[in-house]
């Protein structure tokens, strides 16, 4: 970790295997589209200037696997997972039984049973899982059919991290702005650090219907119609690279004071009469969740594109139709922006969108409106801060989630290999 402390820009790092579940080359709609969580791999290379912690109270510049599997089920569990207060990083698993009092009345205890790392680790395989769905705001998850999901369906990974500085004296007035690194990062010994990416192996298979896609020739897309059955005969191919589908969102959370009051709103006073005050993480801001779209930068050329929208770039559908199979570019790399929206948001050429419709004639899903897709940062470049830590103040809680976007073009069921995440985090003091 010292080559790590050495960066002049602070680096973070985490990894994570998503492996997936493989079943029939469909999309979202089959019904054994659930992808499998398990073989976590996670590590935390604590940057210059800020420490990592799951439980805000032991704060390292490493964080490994159990840690953070220990923090995704505190999440998926709801209350049903607990860290220990003493801080041991003991998690425990939560219950009550029955039990009658002194006065012959039946009341409930709670339980606490320590949970041991085998057994962490046999949960998240169990319990936690990739299914196909999507977020407006990066907070709050839906199903396909617009039905809330929430953490504690194990649809999707969620987990909290605290970041600080190192220094606790507010009298050092500085801060770090904390944001995800997009590129290389090189030690001042010469060494390497790798930036965040999300890749995947490939996946290949014969299409079951028809359907249009999005492909790459020579940096240039285009839109080509595949077939089921091909003119000669054999069945037309897709490949895809399942994280092309993955969306990454991070929440920065404030703790905040608040005035604690009882059932009927009232404060709750202490012995000389004041009211009393709690503390608790709130959002920092109601609009700051950031929500990342990162394909794979090492295999770009299959990416099959975003949303499926009503996005038309002003095209008739006869001009829209005349596209596909014509050979027209797209988008290449001097063209207008609005050619590369169409390239990544026009439902008529979402793989995904198209393919589902085909196969399933009499059960049609409509495309979402482009003016309410979510915004998503497809560019680490402009280096957004996802949080600012300041020696001396409390930490920041940053919730992670992790999902497969169901809208996205490369939403295809029959993921055959492990989706792989690394987050790098890059760190830039500003004096106060």
């Amino acid at each position: 970790m010292k080559l790590i402390r050495k960066l002049i820009v602070g680096i973070s790092t985490i990894c994570l295997l998503v492996m997936t579940f493989v079943s029939a080359t469909y999309a979202w709609f089959e019904i054994n589209s659930r992808a499998s969580v398990e073989n976590f791999h996670f590590e935390v290379h604590g940057g210059q200037g800020f420490l990592v912690s799951i439980d805000n109270v032991n704060y390292y510049n490493d964080l490994n696997l159990l840690q953070l599997q220990k923090a995704m089920l505190v999440a998926y569990g709801d209350g049903e997972y607990r860290l220990a207060d003493d801080g041991s990083e003991k998690l425990y698993y939560i219950h009550y039984e029955d039990f009658r009092n002194d006065h012959g009345e039946i009341e409930k205890r709670e339980l606490a049973d320590e949970v041991s790392s085998t057994r962490i680790a046999e949960i998240v395989s169990d319990k936690i899982k990739l299914y196909p769905t999507t977020s407006k705001n990066g907070r709050d998850l839906t199903d396909m059919y617009n039905a809330t999901t929430k953490v504690n369906s194990g649809n999707y990974v969620q987990f909290n991290i605290y970041f600080r500085t190192q220094s606790r004296r507010l009298e050092d007035k500085f801060a770090y702005e904390i944001y995800l690194n997009g590129s290389d990062a090189t030690t001042d010994d010469g060494s390497l650090v790798e930036p965040t990416t999300i890749t995947s192996a490939i996946t290949e298979f014969d299409l079951s219907a028809d359907m249009n896609a999005v492909k790459y020739d020579n940096g240039s897309r285009y839109v080509k119609a595949l077939k089921r059955t091909n003119s000669s005969g054999a069945r037309d191919k897709i490949t895809v690279y399942s994280s092309n589908a993955v969306r990454l969102s991070i929440t920065d959370n404030t703790l905040r004071e608040y005035a604690i009051v009882d059932d009927e709103n009232h404060p709750v006073l202490d012995e000389a009469g004041n009211p009393t005050k709690g503390y608790r993480y709130e959002l920092t801001d109601e609009n700051a969740t950031k929500i990342y779209e990162l394909n794979d930068t090492v295999n770009k050329n299959t990416d099959l594109g975003s949303y499926a929208t009503d996005y038309t770039g002003g095209k008739t559908d006869a001009e829209l139709e005349a596209l596909i199979n014509s050979g027209s570019e797209i988008i290449s790399t001097d063209v207008a922006l609005e050619d590369e929206n169409l390239a990544l948001y026009c439902s008529k050429f979402n793989a995904m969108y198209t393919y589902y419709n085909k196969l399933k004639p009499d059960a049609q899903i409509t495309h979402i409106s482009y003016n309410d897709k979510p915004t998503t940062i497809r560019d680490l470049s402009k280096k957004d801060t996802i949080t600012r830590v300041v020696a001396g103040e409390e930490a920041k809680l940053l919730t992670f989630r992790l999902w497969l976007e169901g809208w996205d073009a490369d939403c295809f069921d029959g993921i055959k290999y492990s989706v792989k995440v690394k987050l790098a985090f890059g760190s830039k003091r500003v004096d106060l």
